[in-house]
């Protein structure tokens, strides 16, 4: 096509722009590796035969990890009715249980940190995860994209190729997966091998599908937002690892000096080698009267380059958007307040922030996507939970919570998820401490109740016939003696008991009867008081009807 729009010179030369844009970006994110890895060129020349004084101290890995655990750090979760757990949500669950879900995003938030893009694949019917989908966390270095040029967000093919061993044959291979969106608007899927070590060098076509949905089974997303271009930011880009190789250089300078001159060296004149005595032990003696011995200062300027490190560090932090705090450095911080951490986080939660806009819209389509492989319909809302960025003071975020819902702005199962609990799981719980604490944990069996019944008449008629209850409960039911005195001196504790109270009734009585008259006297509309009743005590009997049964 490029050729009936442009001359055949014009369209060779935007063939080579494109491969060269390609080249270039792949060779960004060859060189964002080995920062991340910490294998950036050796900034000093090292001789044959010498050590090597390059210090290597990258803080690309430390950037990357940080916003990779603030932003798939603590579990999120997918909900698609905020009421109530519906069957496509438990199945969704199941889905990424399946799929391991925080480890997979983790590594989907790395590539994205790393490379500024991130790719997810979808595979229905895979053995690893059957009988759910299997997703594939994609290089993005072996993806390349075609999209449409009136719209740049619009993929229109994707091609995956990466390096293998043939089974059979255990020679090297290449492989290559072309996904094209045909004019129907479905996609088909292509497979081709080639053999690098073949003379010809030829594509095989060894595959071909044509996918069932008009959605593609390969998500993507920028890891940052940029506008006008398709491959997004990374959290490590050409800037940050330029400083980090000019940290590097510094620091290696440094060690080499500190190398060299870290410890004394002496200078003399007026004396032969022979006429000083110079070991460590030994007082230094010169023999000549014209000798001198001094020691040769160091020239070089270390609180400067202690300055210079402290400076390029603090480059690093601030072009990352990752305050020194986040990644553990706690020096000179004393204790610090909610709006102080706000402020210092800031940097870290707008990039955070940014990144939840990308990857949450990427993973509500995947979710939909997912969704309609299982059987539940395209049309699925679904909504992401994302836990707080910042670290939280756990007494103050509960006092604020009980403020809430003490003005009756929030509902409990919105605390018990904003404090990390499973509000339904904790709800079954609490029931099933509560039924156990009433004793509905110990109701008796059916069997155990026919022989409780039995029990109770035969009690009943012993008692009826003028046996005494201690005789029943000792020869028929095998009480022991213990147990026999235990309730005998329950119930003497409890008519001692109730004979206190009537008696510290009859007092108040008569102490009003005092205060209001003669005393005894019945003042009018006062009670008789109450009698004790039975006058005196059973002497610790157990009477039939001392309420045993």
């Amino acid at each position: 096509m490029l050729d009936t729009l442009f001359p055949p010179i014009a369209a060779q030369h935007l063939y080579e722009l494109a491969a060269t844009d390609e080249r270039d970006r792949l060779d960004r994110y060859k060189r964002a590796w080995e920062a991340y890895r910490g294998e950036l060129p050796d900034t000093l020349r090292v001789k044959r035969g010498q050590p090597n004084d390059n210090v290597q101290a990258s803080k690309c890995r430390i950037i990357v990890d940080t916003a990779v655990s603030f932003l798939f750090g603590q579990n999120i979760e997918f909900e698609i009715s905020d009421q109530e757990d519906t069957p496509a949500e438990q199945w969704l669950d199941a889905c990424w249980d399946a799929n391991r879900k925080m480890t997979l995003l983790n590594k989907m938030g790395v590539n994205g940190a790393v490379c500024g893009h991130a790719f997810i694949k979808i595979v229905p019917n895979h053995p690893a995860t059957a009988p759910y989908p299997r997703l594939i966390v994609l290089d993005p270095a072996n993806v390349s994209c075609t999209w449409d040029d009136d719209d740049i967000e619009t993929v229109t093919e994707y091609r995956i190729q990466w390096n293998a061993i043939d089974p059979q044959t255990r020679k090297a291979i290449v492989r290559r997966q072309i996904i094209t969106r045909q004019a129907n608007g479905y996609w088909q899927i292509r497979d081709f091998m080639s053999m690098p070590s073949s003379y010809s060098n030829r594509w095989l076509l060894t595959g071909e599908q044509l996918w069932a949905y008009t959605w593609p089974p390969i998500l993507d997303c920028q890891n940052i937002a940029v506008p006008n271009e398709f491959w997004g930011e990374a959290d490590i880009p050409t800037d940050i690892i330029n400083l980090t190789q000019s940290r590097n250089f510094a620091l290696s300078n440094w060690a080499r000096i500190i190398k060299y001159q870290a410890h004394q060296r002496l200078w003399g004149k007026g004396f032969r080698d022979d006429q000083v005595k110079l070991g460590v032990d030994d007082i230094f003696i010169i023999e000549s009267d014209a000798g001198q011995l001094a020691s040769i200062e160091p020239t070089s300027n270390m609180a400067g380059l202690s300055d210079l490190d402290r400076r390029l560090d603090e480059a690093i932090h601030e072009g990352s958007r990752t305050p020194a705090i986040a990644t553990g450095k706690v020096e000179g911080v004393g204790q610090l307040s909610g709006v102080a951490l706000q402020i210092l986080y800031g940097p870290l939660v707008q990039k955070v922030e940014a990144k939840r806009q990308t990857y949450g819209d990427m993973l509500k389509e995947l979710c939909r996507h997912l969704l309609e492989l299982g059987g539940f319909g395209a049309d699925n809302p679904v909504e992401i939970v994302w836990p707080e960025i910042l670290p939280q003071d756990m007494q103050a975020e509960r006092a604020a919570l009980q403020v809430d819902m003490g003005l009756g702005v929030v509902s409990k199962s919105t605390v018990a998820q904003k404090l990390g609990y499973d509000w339904e799981t904790e709800q079954a719980r609490m029931q099933a401490e509560v039924s156990s604490a009433d004793g509905q944990g110990d109701i008796p069996t059916e069997d155990e109740g026919r022989r409780l019944q039995a029990a109770f008449a035969a009690m009943k008629d012993a008692v009826d016939a003028g046996i005494p209850i201690e005789t029943f409960l000792s020869k028929y039911l095998a009480w022991s003696t213990a147990e026999l005195g235990a309730i005998t001196q329950a119930q003497e504790d409890q008519q001692a008991s109730e004979l206190e109270a009537q008696q510290r009734q009859i007092d108040m009585l008569q102490m009003q009867g005092g205060m209001n008259g003669e005393p005894g006297q019945q003042q009018p509309g006062q009670t008789q008081a109450p009698r004790p009743v039975g006058g005196t005590t059973n002497g610790g009997a157990t009477s039939a009807a001392g309420g045993n049964g």
